[in-house]
């Protein structure tokens, strides 16, 4: 199912960001470091935004209906992140 393994993959990639961003947030608290820079924090978002719609993809491929959101349907993160929606 091509619509699970992007889903998957993206949540994989967005998690990973997700600890990084933490960690450099942690050595800023500490002192050691500067923290996240801005494009880290926005990939962050736009990767959330694309495995939401991932998750909704494969929602509707497999039968559930969602109150909301748009009914385009997508397979690969880079669709999503490369729409320029959110620039």
């Amino acid at each position: 199912m091509g619509a699970q393994r992007a889903w998957v993959a993206a949540v994989r990639v967005r998690k990973a960001l997700q600890g990084r961003i933490v960690f450099a947030f942690r050595k800023h608290i500490e002192g050691s470091g500067p923290g996240p820079v801005d494009a880290e924090l926005l990939m962050f978002a736009r990767l959330a935004i694309a495995e939401q719609r991932l998750k909704r993809s494969l929602a509707q491929a497999k039968g559930k209906k969602w109150e909301c959101g748009d009914a385009q349907i997508f397979s690969d993160p880079s669709a999503v992140l490369h729409r320029g929606e959110h620039q």
